[in-house]
């Protein structure tokens, strides 16, 4: 691997790219651009061995790189370094002559891994990549920052035509039918004082308050540009099976929550978070999907219930879920043996009247425990 041409207009970005690839290839030629007319014309007259490219460019698409690069180097590799891993995305990109792609964010040793891999096979004609099965690729993107997905196109639709003078309950309606948005708006309002470390924001009609409209409408324009929208029709299946779940937890809580003098704010807010991981599982096998993979669908159930659980736990880490809320969600599905709140036996109690866990017994004494009989 001796000759590189690296075209990133991200500054911060650019230079960590260059100096993982130098770090990778001591002996290689780098060559970096921040516009792709200029990148352009070094692919005209000059050696290439490995391509990395943005796709949004100041002055155009990522894609002319690759394609021109594919012509003219079709020994190189060439590869498209972006946020955005959409099917459509992802077919243009192979048509234009891409053999790997790199998602954003990545880590170092996951690029390095890469860069690695390049060198093996240098001066040989590249194949496309092609990914592991969707077991592995699940375990390997716990290696890179974990998302939450948009689970239903129409709710995104829905979400574009907000505006400040949209009335509060349709915002909360929403916020509650997208596990995303109340976990991005309790976390966004928890770091509005960095000195405060107590995360007492608990529920989404806080964060609403915290944020403010403006506030809220901004964060909300941006997950809506950020954030993949779940398209295969069976995980959007498996995502409306867990939010028919999650609506049959919120309507029995509604019912419980006043006569025991819980918080029905804090509960709901609970609710909405409890199948993170599941989500952020689909979210990634939907990337997956968009990278070209056909898995199977009777593997996908299983799947989501082997990774679902590491991926929560990442996720809760990475946004910073209030520990309150944790131990409501903790609560769904078991209940610590000491110090036992009121409000968890309320979640417990919700979930075994909802299905989600089946034990007679145990609802029979927890309903005696706090008199509901």
């Amino acid at each position: 691997m001796k000759h590189i041409c690296l075209i990133e207009d991200d500054p911060w970005l650019g230079q960590l790219l260059e100096l993982s690839l130098r770090q990778a290839f001591a002996e290689a030629e780098v060559h970096r651009f921040d516009q792709l007319h200029a990148a352009l014309n070094h692919l005209r007259g000059q050696p290439l061995d490995l391509l990395l490219s943005d796709l949004k460019l100041p002055d155009g698409s990522g894609l002319d790189a690759l394609q021109l690069a594919a012509q003219r180097h079709p020994q190189s590799h060439r590869v498209l370094v972006t946020a955005h891993i959409e099917r459509h995305s992802v077919q243009a990109a192979r048509q234009a002559g891409a053999t790997d792609f790199i998602a954003k964010p990545f880590t170092l040793d996951n690029l390095l891994t890469r860069f690695q891999r390049y060198g093996a096979s240098s001066g040989q004609a590249p194949e496309a990549t092609k990914l592991a099965d969707l077991d592995h690729f699940l375990a390997q993107r716990l290696q890179q920052t974990l998302y939450l997905p948009w689970t239903h196109a129409a709710q995104h639709s829905l979400a574009t035509q907000l505006t400040t003078e949209t009335p509060a309950r349709e915002l909360i309606r929403l916020v509650r039918l997208e596990p995303m948005l109340c976990a991005e708006l309790i976390t966004a309002a928890n770091r509005l004082d960095q000195d405060d470390q107590s995360y007492d924001c608990l529920s989404i009609e806080a964060a609403l308050r915290q944020l403010g409209p403006n506030g809220s409408l901004h964060l909300i324009r941006q997950l809506l540009s950020t954030r993949p929208v779940l398209q295969e029709p069976a995980l959007i299946s498996l995502a409306e099976q867990l939010t028919e779940q999650q609506n049959q937890l919120a309507k029995t809580l509604t019912r419980l929550a006043p006569q025991m003098r819980v918080a029905p704010e804090v509960v709901r807010a609970a609710v909405s978070l409890c199948r993170i991981g599941e989500l952020s599982v689909l979210c990634a096998m939907q990337n997956f999907i968009n990278y070209g993979q056909h898995p199977d669908a009777t593997e996908l159930p299983t799947l989501l219930n082997k990774h679902a659980a590491e991926y929560g736990n990442r996720l809760k880490i990475r946004l910073k879920v209030p520990f309150p809320l944790r131990q409501l969600i903790g609560a769904l599905f078991v209940l610590p043996k000491t110090q036992v709140h009121k409000d968890q036996i309320v979640m417990r109690i919700a979930a075994l009247e909802t299905g989600l866990a089946d034990n007679p017994q145990e609802l029979e004494q927890l309903c005696g425990l706090i008199k509901l009989n």
